[in-house]
C-alpha cells in the first residue's frame, strides 16, 4: 500500500495511514489504528480525529464530549427523543439513518456481510468487523486503569465501570443497578420468571445462555478444564480454580468476624450464620426458618415424604 502524504491530524504518525485498492479496483483508505476502511480521504481525516482529536463539542445535558459538531447534533437527538427515521414496515423509529438501515435487515433476513475465514454471515459490516477480531486475536482497546485489552470498544467501556463503580442501568422493579444492559436484561428475568434458554436433551430451561452451556456438559460428559498438577478434569473453570486451591492450600474467603478462611464463598457465607444467627431460608410449607439452605432442603423432604439414606433417623417435630 502507498503512504498517504501530509494528513494534518493532531499527533498522528502519517506512516500509520495508508491507501490501497479494493477488489473492485476502487481506492480505499485504511486507518491502521483501528483498521477501519473508508472510501474517501476526507472521511479518513475526520475518522482519525476520533482517535487523536480534541473533544471540544460538549453536550449541555449530559456533558458527553465529541470531536465534531455533527456527532454532537446526532447525539442530541437521543435527549430530544427525535426518531426521525421511520421503518416503512413496522413504523419503528430510529435516531440515525444507519440504525434504520440496519433494522430493515431484520425484516428481510438478509445478511450481506460474510466472513472469509469461517463463512459466517452478518447483517451489518460493523458486526463482521467485530467478529473478525476473534480470528485475528487482536485486542486494540485497552483499559487505562489495569491495561486489560479487549477486542471491542463497547466491552472495554463496560469493563471500566468495574473500576469506577458506575452502574447506569437500573431495574425499574427493584432499583438494583448494573454495569451493562445485558446484565439488566438477565436480572429482569428473576422478576418475570422467564427462562428462554432450553436444553435440547432434557428440556430444562435457564435464565442465562452460559448456564445452559455449562448444563450441556452434564449430558455430553465433557470436562474440558484439566488441572495441571493432578490431571483431574472439570466442567467449569470455576470448579477448576476451587480445586487448584486444594493443591496450593489457598483459602481466599475470610470471615470478617473471626478471621476463619474458606476455599469457597458459599462455605464462608454459611459460616456467618454461626455469628449472626440469621435464618433466611424459610420452609414454604411450615414456615420454619433455617440458617443454611442445605438444612432447609433436608427438612422439606419431611413434608414431601421422600426418603434419603439415613433420613429415617430424622426426628419429626
Amino acid at each position: 500500500m502507498d503512504e498517504v502524504p501530509n494528513i494534518p491530524s493532531p499527533n498522528v504518525n502519517v506512516s500509520k495511514v495508508r491507501y490501497g485498492l479494493s477488489t473492485a479496483g476502487k481506492k480505499i483508505w485504511k486507518c491502521e489504528f483501528c483498521h477501519k476502511v473508508l472510501t474517501q480521504r476526507p472521511s479518513l481525516k475526520r475518522h482519525i480525529l476520533t482517535h487523536f482529536g480534541e473533544k471540544s463539542h460538549i453536550c449541555e445535558k449530559c456533558n458527553k464530549c465529541f470531536v465534531t459538531n455533527t456527532r454532537l447534533k446526532q447525539h442530541m437527538k437521543i435527549h430530544d427523543s427525535i426518531r426521525s427515521h421511520i421503518c416503512n414496515v413496522c413504523k419503528k423509529g430510529f435516531f440515525h439513518l444507519y440504525g434504520l438501515n440496519k433494522h430493515k435487515l431484520s425484516h428481510t433476513g438478509q445478511k450481506p456481510y460474510k466472513c472469509e475465514l469461517c463463512n459466517k454471515d452478518f447483517g451489518a459490516s460493523s458486526s463482521l468487523k467485530k467478529h473478525q477480531l476473534l480470528h485475528s486475536g487482536e485486542k486494540p482497546f485497552a483499559c487505562g486503569v489495569c491495561n486489560k485489552a479487549f477486542s471491542r470498544k463497547s466491552v472495554r467501556d463496560t469493563h471500566i465501570r468495574i473500576h469506577t463503580g458506575e452502574k447506569p442501568h437500573t431495574c425499574e422493579i427493584c432499583s438494583k443497578g448494573f454495569n451493562d444492559k445485558s446484565a439488566l436484561s438477565r436480572h429482569r428475568r428473576t422478576h418475570t420468571g422467564e427462562r428462554p434458554h432450553t436444553c435440547e436433551y432434557c428440556n430444562k430451561s435457564f435464565v442465562k445462555s452460559t448456564t445452559l452451556k455449562a448444563h450441556h456438559l452434564i449430558h455430553t460428559g465433557e470436562k474440558p478444564h484439566a488441572c495441571n498438577l493432578c490431571d483431574k478434569r472439570f466442567r467449569q473453570t470455576s470448579q477448576l480454580r476451587q480445586h487448584e486451591w486444594v493443591h496450593t492450600g489457598e483459602k481466599p474467603h475470610a470471615c470478617d468476624v473471626c478471621g476463619k478462611t474458606f476455599r469457597r464463598k458459599c462455605d464462608r457465607d454459611n459460616h456467618y450464620v454461626n455469628h449472626t444467627g440469621k435464618r433466611s431460608f424459610v420452609c414454604p410449607v411450615c414456615k420454619k426458618a433455617f440458617g443454611k439452605k442445605s438444612v432447609l432442603n433436608k427438612h422439606v423432604l419431611i413434608h414431601s415424604k421422600e426418603k434419603l439414606p439415613g433420613s429415617e433417623n430424622i426426628i419429626k417435630e
